[in-house]
């Protein structure tokens, strides 16, 4: 898990790696022994599992985990380079250049261990990552922006998977990032698009989902075509795909619950026609697109404007209370008081009539799980795969709590089958009530409509003008 922010306090690139406790991993390592030999036999999915779990050790251990006890494998010798792992602390990276940076964190953020240009690296550290941020210096897109790189489907570590569940829920844009030659074929970027929804609609923060398709200079050249007849070519070709992608998008019923067509774009970008104009001027790779919307979310005026009102009303309140000679206003105080309380008589209304919504669904969806839950129960329990690797499946989804994380295919989530038809009961009306769009606010508006009507007030008590503006300020 990646996370790329801005450099507020120096002029380095910096990497601040975290690490899972060394207690999660002894706990790791207990339970790989334990499948290894209890699977010695099973075939499919557990040939997958047992060469996840091969390339795990063998990147920090080498050969030398074969035949060693969990006990064994937590000796300090194997940790010497990374203190700050059994200390329970973070290992921080500081260089001048973005170049020597990445040569740094290869072994904590690559997985890929065998591949590269990296043979001089002798023990890989990212089987004990849970997270590395980067901060990068002089970089106004990301003063307020922080960029998160997340495996697709979660993780089947605990610490970072609750990770990644906490990170997508506050996510307020989520970017599906795919190679366009692959963004209808590949199926498992839209496999995380459904599998994350319950995460991002209505349990999280998300506002817009990006569909990002690369290396839209991608198309094969011919002779017969001079530079401009490619150029249309590929603009030709790239408004089908956003069109396809658009329609694949209006059949994923479960994430249309959450989310409309219009909080779904598609872009096609080329960093690589974006660096050289070869092909594309710079606004048909669409870089400049996604650098804007970047911009938009760095919304540092905002950020000031709020801290000045702040400060203009607390100063407002101290120049009030400095005056000399104010009368006393009972009348402006019965006015708030009566105010007051009828704007919380409709906020209190609001939320009591969300709860009897609220109520009536979940008790719908209740008798609908205990009539239906067999149904759902079925596409697991009597799964296509036959004796051991059934077994193995079954033993592997009840060790987990529920979830299993196979390495290829849909993730198995008993309990999301479970709660499903409570979850699908309740989902319209939670959306109304707690809408993700910026335009529209909690409990049909009535807290952000929520007013003293000071203004009002000023008009006729400027002898209270600054208690006022304070009040309207808050």
């Amino acid at each position: 898990m990646i996370k790329v922010e801005a450099n507020m306090q120096g002029s380095n690139y910096e990497a601040d790696i975290e690490f899972i406790t060394p207690e999660e991993w002894k706990d790791e390592l207990w339970s790989s022994h334990q499948f290894l030999g209890d699977n010695e036999d099973c075939e499919m999915d557990v040939d997958n599992d047992y060469h996840d779990i091969s390339e795990k050790f063998s990147a920090l251990y080498g050969e030398e985990w074969k035949g060693k006890s969990s006990e064994d494998l937590m000796d300090g010798k194997y940790f010497r380079e990374i203190p700050e792992f059994l200390q329970g602390r973070r290992k921080i990276l500081s260089c001048e250049s973005a170049k020597e940076l990445s040569a740094r964190c290869v072994k904590y953020t690559r997985s890929d261990s065998k591949q590269g240009n990296d043979k001089d690296v002798k023990k890989w550290y990212w089987p004990l990552v849970k997270c590395v941020t980067v901060r990068v210096p002089n970089n106004d897109f990301l003063q307020h922006v922080t960029l998160v790189d997340l495996p697709g489907n979660g993780d089947r570590n605990k610490s970072r998977d609750k990770m990644w569940k906490q990170i997508v829920e506050n996510c307020s844009t989520v970017w599906i990032v795919t190679e366009i030659n692959r963004v209808i074929a590949e199926k498992e970027a839209w496999e995380i698009l459904e599998s994350a929804s319950s995460y991002i609609g209505n349990g999280g923060e998300c506002r817009q989902i990006l569909f990002i398709c690369t290396k839209s200079d991608h198309i094969e050249d011919s002779d017969d075509h001079s530079a401009a007849q490619r150029r249309d070519l590929i603009v030709k070709r790239n408004m089908q795909v956003k069109d396809e992608v658009r329609k694949e998008f209006s059949r994923l019923h479960k994430i249309k619950k959450h989310f409309t067509v219009d909080h779904f774009k598609v872009f096609t970008v080329s960093s690589k026609e974006f660096l050289k104009k070869k092909r594309l001027n710079a606004d048909e790779t669409e870089i400049p697109k996604l650098q804007q919307f970047l911009q938009d979310l760095n919304d540092c005026h905002s950020e000031t404007f709020n801290y000045v009102s702040g400060a203009y009303g607390i100063l407002s309140l101290i120049q009030g209370a400095n005056c000399r000679g104010v009368a006393s206003k009972k009348h402006v105080c019965g006015e708030l008081e009566r105010t007051m309380s009828q704007q919380l008589t409709q906020v209190a209304k609001a939320m009591a009539e969300a709860y009897r919504t609220f109520e009536r669904c979940l008790s719908k969806g209740v008798e609908s799980s205990i009539c239906s839950y067999g149904q759902k129960l079925k596409t697991f329990l009597y799964y296509r795969k036959k004796g051991s690797a059934f077994h193995w499946t079954l033993k592997r989804v009840v060790q987990s709590g529920g979830i299993y994380k196979q390495k290829k295919g849909k993730q198995i989530n008993i309990n999301m089958m479970l709660a499903s038809y409570l979850m699908d009961s309740i989902d319209e009306d939670f959306r109304k009530t707690f809408p993700n769009e910026v335009k529209c606010s909690a409990f049909n508006g009535v807290i952000e409509t929520f007013s003293l009507n000071t203004d009002f007030l000023n008009k006729y008590h400027k002898d209270v003008e600054l208690q006022l503006r304070f009040l309207k300020t808050e």
